[in-house]
């Protein structure tokens, strides 16, 4: 084999390495960072450099698909089934981005799934039919036991502060690290029945370092989708045995299974240190009770949430937009991701297109099993592992949105294309005519340019937030100037450029915002605009239409609420009073994703219709408000508190300054009750002094940081 046709094969190696260790983020809403080195490497594991650490995973994949494409003429290509799903799924997709009222970010995640399904298509087509997918399966197990070692390490460092702490290494969050060391746990194992020697050693070694990572996620759908892969694994590897094949090597499987047993046994057995609520490194699961229930119930709000949005729409609200469509069901407030991925494919890209991934697993995975027993006795674990790796994955993602992660959603497609050539009756290779050789390849390094492009695109985006926040003015205009030509179809390009504009044209920036991204963001920032500008009613137009895709968002009611009294208006002002404090009584306020963050609009709502009225009415606002603002104190204060000392700006979006004029208010709602309810009143000032007791130890917590905390500057 000559380095030019080994080329593409290593390519693509490279990409199964990456993509564990860079695709643990998404593109959300990013804080200002900076994008100078060595600063933007760190950026790579972050939400804000997402979109660069796709292409970076991707891109040697695409080149070789497409070299691979161009220099050969004889082609593996798929089962017809799978190429028609495969077509099914790409066409729902594009369809969907021409309905999406976001078409910036519709577009990055569309090119994301076009990359997934090149994945595939480069395992069929590059790494060959006998030790070419062992390699592939190696290289995921090597990059998913370099971020689990990383797991490890940080639980070490953080184990002395916080015994339950649950690890998320170099990804968003521990459950979408719990799907990746799924994929690459059961990858481990099979490759220990698999090897010889040295490597039988590495891999065993490699399995017991991902599944104890894994326990330390302590991600309870993990450990359940866990038992659907261990189940998968063996059945397949019990019924799939080729003839004369012997299972002796299995029990290199459960050696490192034990091993790891042994280890959590060890650690749970240590005693909690003094102080701490729960006991050893699984606290967190001897106390399942205490945050399954707020989880659970969360989850099932989103999935009836995203079910009712299928109803609404069967065609989809446009792929890559579910974050902003989310709270449209009025049951949740605004979410990154449904907790499972094909309510949120179906919420975005119509019903057919979850039904189309799912036939792609289910037509992939046959074939890989038809006619097993005849196949190469090499294939036999490393077939069981990846059949169970696909399994269990599939199982996290009816309680996970897991294919939105990059590196998941790569990893999964690659295997099945991976799976089909260690198939008895894989992709058959066929003459491809240049021409269309030629235009597969073309399409490969569009999706690769587009991904490219998109990324430094996203980049530049992370300059200006941050010239905006650091205050570099004349840094933040040359960047509004620049790049217009490539970010002028952005949103939020518009938005940041409106903080930097003139006082004249900031306006006209907002409603270019507005338009091409409707988000409650760009439309409560052109109200306040519009509302300068002298247009009250263009304002009341633009928070009305905010509450369209979030009918419950307290933010938009409040700043509502204001325009009315601002107007005059007070009959409508004490309506849209009334309209907040009713969500209280409404999921969307009482399961939060975030428990700790107390709402605070209704509270202060309850407060405005206090000092409208009189008597005992006055009194049972007072009363109904006060217990938010101890709450606010309890439970979202003392993470504030320690966020400030950690060098932090914030928490949650609540910095130093907002929260000490939350508990100023309180302390006045406290002190008000005094006056009025005399038979109390020893009781309401001693709730004021816990109030101001909290303030000064607010304001007695040291605040360091860097401009990356803050989003002071930008409207």
């Amino acid at each position: 084999m000559t380095v030019r046709s080994a080329l593409p094969f290593f390519l693509l190696l490279l990409s199964a390495v990456l993509a564990p260790v860079l695709g643990g983020y998404v593109s959300v809403d990013a804080m200002p960072s900076s994008p100078e080195y060595p600063g933007v490497l760190a950026l790579l594991n972050a939400p804000e450099g997402a979109a660069m650490a796709h292409a970076l995973i991707a891109l040697p994949a695409l080149l070789g698909l497409a070299l691979a494409w161009a220099q050969r003429s004889v082609t593996p290509t798929p089962p017809l089934p799978l190429a028609v799903a495969c077509a099914v799924l790409a066409i729902s997709l594009v369809t969907s981005l021409m309905q999406s009222s976001f078409k910036s970010s519709s577009l990055l995640v569309l090119v994301e799934w076009m990359a997934y399904l090149s994945a595939m298509a480069a395992g069929m087509v590059l790494c060959g039919r006998r030790r070419g997918p062992i390699l592939i399966l190696g290289a995921v197990v090597a990059g998913t036991a370099w971020v689990a070692a990383m797991g490890v390490q940080e639980y070490v460092g953080m184990k002395a502060h916080d015994p339950t702490w649950r690890i998320f290494s170099s990804w968003m969050n521990p459950n979408a690290l719990a799907g990746l060391l799924l994929i690459g746990g059961f990858l481990a194992l099979s490759l220990t029945a698999t090897l010889d020697r040295m490597g039988a050693w590495a891999a065993g070694a490699a399995a017991v370092v991902i599944w104890f990572a894994m326990l330390l996620t302590q991600s309870k759908g993990a450990y359940l989708a866990a038992g659907v892969g261990l189940v998968a694994l063996v059945a397949v590897a019990l019924f799939t045995k080729p003839a004369g094949g012997s299972l002796k090597r299995g029990l290199a499987v459960a050696v490192p299974l034990v091993a790891v047993a042994v280890l959590a046994f060890a650690m749970r057995a240590q005693p909690a240190p003094t102080g701490t609520a729960s006991s050893g490194v699984f606290g967190r699961l001897s106390n399942a009770q205490a945050t399954a229930e707020q989880s659970g119930e969360f989850r099932s709000n989103l999935w009836k949430g995203a079910v009712a949005l299928i109803k609404e729409r069967p065609m989809g609200f446009g792929i890559g937009t579910y974050p902003q469509e989310s709270a449209r069901s009025g049951l949740t407030t605004k979410t990154v991701m449904a907790h499972n991925s094909f309510l949120q494919l179906g919420v975005e890209a119509g019903i057919l297109a979850p039904l189309a991934v799912i036939a792609i697993v289910l037509f992939a995975l046959i074939r890989v099993l038809r006619h097993s027993r005849s196949a190469w006795s090499g294939h036999h674990w490393p077939r069981a592992g990846l059949v169970a790796a696909i399994a269990a994955s599939g199982a996290h993602n009816m309680v996970d949105s897991d294919l939105y992660y990059f590196g998941l959603g790569f990893l999964v497609f690659l295997l099945l294309g991976v799976g089909l050539n260690m198939a008895v009756d894989g992709p058959s290779p066929e003459f491809t005519p240049k021409g269309q050789r030629w235009g597969f390849a073309a399409v490969a390094g569009v999706v690769a340019l587009l991904m490219v492009h998109l990324a430094s695109v996203e980049m530049q985006k992370v300059r200006f937030r941050y010239a905006i926040a650091a205050g570099d003015a004349a840094t933040a205009r040359g960047l509004a100037t620049s790049l217009e030509g490539s970010a002028g179809w952005h949103g939020e390009y518009w938005y940041l450029r409106s903080a930097v504009a003139e006082p004249s044209k900031a306006l006209a920036d907002l409603e270019q915002a507005a338009a091409l991204a409707p988000t409650g963001r760009h439309l409560r920032a052109l109200a306040r605009s519009r509302i300068a500008a002298g247009d009250r009613s263009g304002a009341e137009a633009a928070m009305n239409l905010a509450l369209v895709r979030d009918p419950n968002d307290l933010t938009t009611m409040e700043q509502l609420r204001d325009l009315y009294v601002a107007l005059e208006a007070y009959d409508k002002a004490t309506e849209m009073a009334r309209r907040m404090i009713a969500v209280e009584s409404t999921p969307y306020f009482q399961v939060r994703s975030l428990p700790e963050v107390i709402p605070m609009e209704t509270y202060r709502a309850r407060y405005w219709l206090a000092q409208r009225t009189e008597g005992d009415e006055r009194l049972g606002e007072l009363k109904a408000a006060l217990p938010g603002y101890l709450a606010f104190a309890s439970t979202t204060c003392p993470l504030v508190i320690r966020a400030l000392k950690a060098g932090e700006q914030q928490f949650a979006g609540i910095g130093r300054d907002k929260a000490e004029a939350t508990l100023t208010e309180g302390i006045a709602i406290a002190n008000l009750l005094a006056d009025y309810d005399l038979g109390s009143a020893e009781d309401w000032r001693t709730k004021a002094a816990d109030l101001a007791a909290v303030r000064a130890e607010l304001t007695g917590a040291s605040a360091g940081g860097s401009v990356g905390n803050t989003t002071s500057g930008i409207p």
